[in-house]
């Protein structure tokens, strides 16, 4: 405290005049000042080595050329190729040792070949499978399609079986459609007038053209088109027909019924109210030398038989030289054509012609 000490002068720190105490306490704060940064040095007076892609020598645009190489998005001198990354394993992908541009890149390749491969992207056993609806009980696509195939091959040629996709048989389940179900609908023409349908009921397979079941009646595809269907049964086979403008009908207008299990099966029944039209003659002779009166007939069977004795049977004539003809027990399959004429010696007595019967 006894030791004086002049003025020294200085800058940014001076001394001013006192002791040599005072001037190392005010030397002290200048130096603790100087260090916690109150009067610490700026970067442009502090210097540095250059390195990498530095070039500059002073920390200050040292700090500055960092930051602005970081944030860098030019095209080969981006940021990301200032930063260092070291290798990471994986599989079936991996990325080597680079820099954080070279393994973003390997990244993006492998993303982009993995949604541009064409084939064997993924294992379909690592594919889910979510099945909203309940349909299956496979869990993956792997799976999933394996229970598919396994569904439709059972009655089906695989694609890579010949016939592929074809059918081996065709099989129904009961339908619960009631009393008449449809088994098949086809129109493979693409015409309306020739619309094919398969149905079955208790006894009888129908096959059917132009015309539906809307589970009460026939329904006509069109009223501009006649339709037809056959049906075979455990009993009887018949074939069925209405006319155009037929409208919806329950009982077919037209129909020819063949019995196979009954006793009377050798020829066909038509409905109540259909015709028959066919040819039938008689021919007679007087052998003797003297005029005399002749008498004759025949039995006309008709080619269906109808389900009773017809109401009407006329006849036509179509050649003949004798009119006194006479039709005799009528019944569902036929009449007796019968004439009585008079005839000269050696005559003979013509009628040829048509019959029409109504039922």
């Amino acid at each position: 405290m006894r030791v004086g000490a002049d003025a020294a002068t200085g800058s940014p720190n001076a001394l001013a005049a006192g002791t040599v105490k005072s001037q190392l306490a005010a030397l002290l704060s200048f130096i603790n000042g100087h260090i916690i940064g109150a009067t610490a040095h700026s970067g442009t007076a502090i210097t540095s080595t250059p390195t990498n892609f530095i070039s500059s020598t002073t920390i200050q645009q040292q700090i500055i050329d960092l930051v602005g190489a970081l944030v860098s998005t030019t095209s080969g001198a981006s940021g990301a190729t200032r930063v260092g990354a070291e290798a990471v394993s994986g599989s079936p992908s991996s990325l080597a040792a680079g820099t954080a541009r070279s393994q973003l890149i390997a990244l993006l390749s492998a993303l982009n070949g993995h949604q541009n491969a064409s084939t064997e992207a993924h294992a379909a056993s690592a594919i889910s499978v979510l099945d909203a609806a309940s349909m299956l009980s496979a869990v993956n696509a792997e799976t999933a399609l394996a229970e598919i195939l396994s569904s439709l091959s059972g009655d089906h040629f695989r694609n890579n079986e010949s016939y592929g996709g074809q059918h081996r048989t065709i099989r129904q389940p009961y339908l619960s459609n009631g009393y008449r179900s449809l088994l098949w609908q086809a129109n493979g023409a693409g015409y309306v007038a020739s619309e094919f349908r398969v149905y079955q009921d208790s006894d009888s397979v129908w096959f059917c053209v132009a015309v539906t079941w809307d589970g009460s009646n026939w329904v006509p595809v069109s009223a501009s088109y006649n339709c037809a269907a056959f049906r075979i049964g455990r009993n009887n086979f018949e074939i069925v027909y209405a006319p155009s403008g037929s409208g919806s009908f329950a009982t077919w207008p037209k129909s020819w019924n063949l019995s196979l299990s009954g006793s009377n099966d050798s020829g066909f029944m038509m409905r109540a109210g259909m015709k028959e039209t066919g040819r039938c003659g008689l021919k007679l002779c007087n052998p003797t030398a003297a005029t005399a009166s002749v008498t004759g007939g025949v039995v006309v069977n008709y080619r269906n038989r109808f389900p009773s004795t017809p109401s009407s049977v006329t006849l036509q004539a179509y050649r003949y030289n004798i009119t006194d003809i006479v039709v005799e027990d009528s019944f569902s399959e036929g009449f007796a054509l019968t004439a009585t004429v008079t005839l000269g010696a050696g005559g003979v007595g013509v009628w040829n012609g048509y019959y029409n019967a109504i039922a």
